[in-house]
């Protein structure tokens, strides 16, 4: 696919990005860039635990799913299997037995197990990093020189959130001048 014709696969390559933030860090003071290593760790501190603890909801899930898939199979399994079945005109026929398509498979309960898991871990992720990102940004906006001097890019060019159509961000709206 050729670059630039879809905007999900345009994407900067992780040098651009590296680049980007040491021009920001650098033109940073050294308490400002204190501050702004301050507010990733407390991302970072806040989106690991949530990881774990979602991963070990996700587990918890899968285990609680297979369990009732068991009784669920087992509730339907018959206690007497008729094995043929007799018409009125004299004639017998065998019957199949279904009970061995009712039990849960193992593929069943591994594929179960990776997606609870795998969802559990990804909400987790999620739920700890806005959480943590929170927190960074009520730690930024308590200095508003900091603040400004974190959100301005180095070009001098205001960083936006942009799914709020081209406003400010949060943290920018309490720094404005």
């Amino acid at each position: 696919m050729v670059k630039g014709t879809w905007i999900v696969f345009d994407t900067p390559s992780k040098a651009d990005m590296e680049k980007v933030r040491a021009d920001a860090m650098n033109s940073l003071g050294t308490s400002d860039r204190g501050k702004a290593d301050s507010a990733l760790l407390t991302i970072k501190n806040f989106a690991a635990p949530g990881a774990a603890l979602g991963l070990g909801v996700g587990i918890l899930h899968a285990i609680r799913h297979r369990r009732l898939n068991l009784k669920i199979a087992n509730a339907f399994k018959p206690a007497e299997q008729p094995v043929s079945v007799k018409f009125a005109n004299g004639r017998q026929e065998q019957m199949p037995s279904i009970s061995g398509n009712l039990k849960p498979s193992k593929i069943d309960a591994v594929l179960d197990s990776l997606f609870y898991a795998s969802g559990g871990l990804l909400g987790g992720a999620l739920i700890g990093w806005a959480i943590g990102a929170g927190f960074a940004d009520l730690r930024l906006a308590e200095d508003r020189e900091t603040a400004h001097n974190v959100i301005v890019a180095p070009n001098g060019q205001v960083i936006t959130n942009p799914s709020s159509g081209g406003k400010d961000a949060s943290v920018n709206s309490k720094v404005r001048e």
